[in-house]
């Protein structure tokens, strides 16, 4: 029983993402069942070392383990073992108690792309290197104005020692990556961003080089104008002078906030810049994404032929996957 246990895949992204949001059980409290009880210490049974595992990790079950190739299984039916072999991350895994060690995100990310598509993959990342956190226990179901997780650099450095290694999951994952942009901050931001990303004959819209909630410093009448010293559009091609704002319903439909988005928007034109909006209404129509997409081309100097009828079919089952 004194086996201990190391947290992986699905279970260590829910443990990271109940951490972001301040959701996670309190571990000391966690780790007590009654006085001089300590969890993870050797007198605990392995099943109830998982529950109390599960507790910490914020999720359901079954418990996400990874054993190297030697190892023997678990007999636990609320432990799901994983054989995996890629390097410990950084300065090594997280370290709750002498039994239980969490794989940190870079690690969690190539774990998973051993059974996820780098659709999937390029979302998480995302969340991870954005402004924002996922929760069930929120009442829109995310928090913003986070501080991101991890960074890119740090994503990169793991990926390639994971290829050069030869690390099951770790080509899937480097695909992935160049999905992924920093400071997404929001779910919907994150899907736009796959996208504009993926390229035409997967779906997507194949408008790379943007950055994400970067500021732009205004003065004097601009700022007057907008009301505020910067604006974060949240899409810049800063080289093409073009944003991307998503507005969402949650928070943009009253008429102050309204007022507002018009100001920052026409500070941004008499700077030069040339801002197009994007709403739910938008992205869960196909024909006026379609539309938007066309008129955003235009703007960035893209001349394309159509979709052909594979593309289109694709685009559509992308869309519904990404905006439901």
């Amino acid at each position: 029983m004194g086996t201990r246990l190391v947290i992986g895949f699905e279970s260590a992204l829910s443990f990271w993402r109940s951490a972001r949001v301040a959701q996670l059980v309190n571990r000391d409290a966690a780790a007590q069942e009654e006085p001089g009880v300590v969890f993870g210490a050797g007198n605990l049974t392995l099943t109830e070392r998982a529950r109390r595992a599960l507790e910490i990790c914020c999720c359901d079950g079954p418990l996400d383990v990874v054993i190297g190739e030697r190892d023997a299984r678990h007999n636990c039916p609320l432990i799901r073992d994983h054989r995996w072999a890629g390097p410990a991350v950084g300065e090594g895994l997280f370290r709750v108690d002498e039994r239980m060690y969490i794989y940190r995100m870079p690690a969690v990310l190539v774990q998973l792309a051993s059974i996820w598509d780098d659709v999937e993959l390029a979302m998480v990342a995302m969340e991870m290197l954005g402004t924002y956190g996922l929760s069930d226990q929120l009442e829109k179901g995310w928090d913003v104005d986070l501080a991101p997780l991890i960074t890119y650099g740090e994503l990169t450095k793991y990926i390639r020692a994971s290829k050069a290694l030869g690390v099951r999951g770790s080509i899937r994952a480097d695909s992935a990556l160049e999905l992924a942009v920093a400071n997404s901050n929001s779910p919907r931001e994150t899907a736009l961003a796959v996208y504009f990303n993926l390229s035409r004959r997967r779906g997507g819209a194949e408008l790379r080089g943007f950055e994400m909630n970067q500021p732009i410093e205004l003065v004097g009448e601009q700022r007057e104008l907008a009301g505020q010293d910067q604006v974060k559009p949240d899409f810049l091609w800063e080289c093409k002078r073009v944003t991307v704002e998503y507005d969402s319903d949650l928070t943009h439909l009253n008429s102050k906030q309204k007022t507002k988005d018009e100001r920052r928007r026409s500070a941004l034109e008499s700077v030069g810049y040339k801002p197009l909006v994007v709403t739910n209404g938008i992205t869960s129509d196909e024909v006026a994404l379609n539309a938007l997409t066309s008129q955003l081309e235009r703007r960035l100097g893209y001349r394309r032929k159509p979709l052909s009828a594979r593309e289109a079919a694709l685009r559509s089952m992308l869309l519904r996957r990404l905006f439901g």
